[in-house]
């Protein structure tokens, strides 16, 4: 049976390997320089652990609030250790984050998938419901 837990500033290294995988180019020099200041910012990051403890998908979320929204949990990282993929874990921690969001009062998700990431979208639409309500526009200053 798969395990979800919160991960703390403490014991978000272990999860590094997993960020590697989403984020190309990140190395622990900077990971270790953002870390403090995201989880400062309000940052949560959950994870779901395999029958063997291993971190196999982890879920970084924010509570926020804005007009078009309300009260909504924004997702910045989903992600399954690309030697589990396919077997649901990436689905049953979404799933725990929907019930957690609604546990603290939030009205809605939202998150953005980069173009970069292939059929990701597809995994949002077809298996989890959501709804494509637009574009993410990125400038470099």
């Amino acid at each position: 049976m798969e395990n979800i837990l919160e991960i703390d500033i403490e014991r978000v290294g272990d999860a590094f390997f997993l960020f590697k995988q989403l984020h190309e180019g990140l190395t622990e020099e900077i990971f270790e320089e953002r870390i403090g200041q995201i989880y400062e910012d309000g940052y949560r990051l959950f994870g779901l652990a395999s029958e063997e403890g291993r971190i196999v998908s982890i879920a970084g979320v924010n509570i926020l609030n804005n007009f078009s929204n309300g009260k909504f949990v924004y997702v910045y990282d989903l992600i399954t250790d690309r030697d589990n993929r396919g077997k649901g874990f990436g689905k049953l921690l979404l799933e725990f984050i929907h019930v957690w969001a609604m546990e603290e009062g939030c009205e809605k998700m939202s998150l953005v998938v980069g173009t970069e990431s292939g059929r990701s979208g597809e995994f949002y639409v077809n298996k989890m419901e959501y709804e494509l309500k637009g574009y993410c526009y990125k400038k470099v200053l």
